[in-house]
């Protein structure tokens, strides 16, 4: 880039910005992202956000009751209980008062200790609800917690060289249960985690609200990539009125790209001081440097929306399927991919995955 392209650049770049901000409503808009993050940040602070799930025991074995003891003391995020009646907590299901249901069948036990557990477990959802899938982690990660433990007792009990008897074997199962319990509850072995865009590290097995509630950062991706789309269509508006054509032919696409960047830049500072109030002056550092990034990648990928799209009414008409895909599977509100694995390939179709990614 030379000097006279440079200058140009910046010119224009002057022009689209004073241009947006002649007008109330982005001004408004630019106004409302941090107090809208700061009030959601405030209302969900202390609010208690609670999945009811049912569960229901056919097995005549003891696993299920030991699944079912551990998730009914699920400390946060899902609440398990387990009802006497099968017909009550399908009740409880069809109504909504619970999220959903699982039944446990009678040869649950056996079925586990032959390492074939298919079509043993019945789910039953509540309609219109996503719940059912982040239960089913819980109580499939619990079957395979207990499934685990009956392997390595197998593997003891198999060994030659350990010469048990089955007496000898049943009270070592009987020593070794709790204490592979403490061990799976506390983080002297391993924890799982799960980092925030943020860099705040939180627990997975707890569903904080914090979790479900994308921070400001995700709130900040989001109304920087509308800025975008807002620059791309005056972008379509001024090449159509001609402005473009008195520029030199190779600053044009410079200057194309400055109409785009002039919104992007816009709500780009607006989501760094949302972000800052937010999350606090620690996360600045990094901010300062995701922010830009993500800026830039937000104006080439509107710029290259506005050449494969020939008509500002074609662009206007895939706006809301780029909001609703980001929405959905970027990481905005709630990280699908920890509940979705295949949600991790298509999250980099939408802008937002590339401020966390």
């Amino acid at each position: 880039m030379n000097k006279n392209s440079y200058s140009r650049f910046c010119i224009c770049l002057r022009l689209f910005i004073k241009r947006l901000l002649n007008k109330v409503s982005f001004i408004l808009i630019l106004c409302l992202l941090p107090v809208l993050s700061l009030g959601l940040k405030y209302l969900l602070k202390d609010a208690a956000i609670t999945i009811r799930v049912g569960l229901y025991n056919e097995d005549n074995g003891s696993s299920a009751d030991y699944i079912i003891h551990r998730l009914s003391k699920n400390p946060e995020g899902i609440t398990f209980r387990e009802f006497s009646s099968k017909d009550e907590m399908l009740d409880s299901v069809r109504t909504r008062k619970y999220e959903c249901g699982f039944v446990f069948s009678e040869d649950f036990s056996e079925r586990l200790s032959e390492g074939d557990t298919t079509e043993t477990i019945q789910l039953f959802v509540s309609p219109g609800t996503a719940a059912g899938s982040i239960a089913a982690e819980y109580v499939y990660s619990e079957i395979f917690t207990l499934y685990a433990f009956e392997e390595f007792m197998e593997f003891i009990g198999t060994r030659t060289y350990l010469s048990f008897s089955p007496n000898e074997l049943s009270s070592l199962r009987e020593r070794l249960q709790p204490v592979y319990s403490e061990y799976l509850n506390s983080d002297k072995t391993f924890s799982f985690e799960y980092k925030t865009p943020a860099g705040i590290i939180k627990d997975t097995s707890i569903m904080l609200p914090d979790y479900i509630l994308g921070s400001a950062s995700g709130i900040a991706a989001l109304f920087i990539m509308l800025g975008s789309f807002a620059g791309t269509v005056h972008l379509y508006r001024d090449s159509r009125k001609g402005i473009f054509y008195a520029l030199p032919a190779g600053t044009r696409t410079l200057c194309k790209l400055a109409d785009i960047f002039s919104g992007a830049f816009l709500t780009a500072l607006s989501g760094l001081l949302t972000i800052t109030i937010c999350n606090g002056l620690e996360t600045l550092p990094g901010t300062l440097i995701h922010l830009p990034v993500y800026t830039v990648i937000c104006t080439i990928y509107c710029y290259l929306l506005y050449k494969l799209l020939p008509d500002v009414r074609i662009f206007s008409a895939v706006i809301p399927i780029l909001i609703m895909g980001s929405i959905i599977f970027c990481p905005i509100f709630i990280d699908f991919s920890v509940v979705l694995p295949a949600v991790k390939y298509l999250k980099w179709g939408f802008l937002p995955t590339y401020f966390f990614g």
